[in-house]
């Protein structure tokens, strides 16, 4: 047997996300594998990425008014829906959903995953949420985490079942060439949200720029920090040089012919926009956050350079860095091509398949 017959996915598509991307072509990818796959969104319905025509698509909306009501009304549907499936294994990428799936499986005999796309380290498990995950991941058959620093958060109990599967990169060695000439741009690509923490490269910008004139820094994205950031740049009288771009679905050949990319984030699971910045050939610079996914695919100095999370100080000195040495700054560029091959989507999805088997079968080790 080198499948799984029926693999659900249950998470959130509220628009762009890194989570949802993932969620979305890892199932287009075991869908194509021979796996019947069925994603299923809770509560928001905003699909921004293609759901292959193979992959069984199920939207639940929210019904209730209150939100204990909603929450229920969000359980009892769910259960519904897996009843009629009747899936060999379910993989969460969401705690909430995942907590609704162990308590279904527990009466279905479903196996259950959890992927963990975010810190699990982070303050949004502190008290209450943290006790009920602790509960709950008792009654998980398995993990997938993106990280070894994430995998290395639990004790041996969560270990001992959990495998580390990184994000593929899906831009092709040969589909974008390392440009002649680059655009005199910085770029950031990511939420307008405190995590993302745009407001640290905003400032690190703003110590360098006067020794880099015909520099512009462009930030992609949306978000609820967008007013805040505009204050930013104009309190530090960037208004011409720094810019909120917003968020379009070719990005890719927005930022490929870049000077430089920054991560600023404060946590990130797996970056999906640092992967793919660097499967680009874009120098990159990303700050050593938790729990530890940019230390995974950077070995610093020599396919991109890593600052300590928030320090606006040391961000602007690798700005410079890199923009005072050119040749530094193509050979971190070559370098960092070579995760098309080596976090290929073929090779990932690979992984996931043969996971996903282990996990279901209690061979994790």
């Amino acid at each position: 047997m080198n499948k799984v017959n029926k693999i659900v996915f249950i998470g959130y598509l509220p628009g762009f996300g890194g989570a949802e991307k993932s969620m979305i072509m890892v199932a287009n990818g075991l869908a194509r594998m021979g796996n019947h796959v069925t994603i299923i969104s809770l509560k928001d319905n905003n699909v921004v990425y293609e759901i292959d025509e193979l992959v069984e698509y199920i939207f639940i909306p929210d019904q209730g008014i209150s939100k204990f009501s909603k929450l229920i009304n969000r359980f009892l549907n769910l259960k519904s829906a897996l009843s009629r499936i009747r899936p060999n294994v379910i993989i969460s990428f969401w705690l909430q959903p995942a907590i609704y799936v162990a308590l279904i499986s527990k009466f279905n005999g479903y196996k259950n995953i959890y992927s963990e796309r975010s810190d699990p380290g982070n303050k949004e498990y502190l008290g209450l949420t943290g006790i009920v995950r602790s509960i709950i991941f008792q009654l998980i058959n398995g993990f997938i985490f993106q990280s070894t620093g994430a995998k290395n958060y639990f004790g041996k109990n969560i270990q001992s079942k959990s495998i580390v599967i990184p994000n593929p990169v899906y831009i092709k060695f040969n589909d974008y060439q390392i440009p002649k000439f680059r655009e005199k741009i910085i770029v950031n690509v990511g939420r307008l949200h405190t995590q993302k923490n745009q407001k640290l490269l905003i400032e690190a910008f703003s110590y360098i720029e006067k020794e880099f004139p015909e520099y512009q820094l462009h930030i992609y994205g949306e978000g609820e920090l967008k007013n805040e950031l505009q204050e930013l740049i104009n309190k530090l009288e960037l208004g011409k040089k720094v810019y909120l771009m917003g968020t379009t679905k070719d990005i890719s050949r927005k930022i490929v012919n870049s000077s430089l990319f920054v991560l600023s984030s404060d946590y990130e699971g797996m970056p999906n926009a640092l992967l793919e910045a660097m499967a680009l050939g874009v120098p990159c610079i990303s700050a050593e956050c938790p729990p530890g996914a940019p230390s995974d695919l950077i070995d610093h100095g020599e396919n991109g350079l890593l600052f300590p999370t928030k320090n606006a100080q040391a961000l602007a000195n690798c700005i410079k860095k890199i923009l005072s040495d050119v040749s530094l700054a193509e050979q971190l560029a070559i370098n960092a091509k070579q995760i098309c091959h080596t976090h290929s989507s073929d090779k990932i999805l690979a992984q996931w398949n043969e996971g996903i088997l282990k996990i279901s079968e209690g061979n994790v080790q």
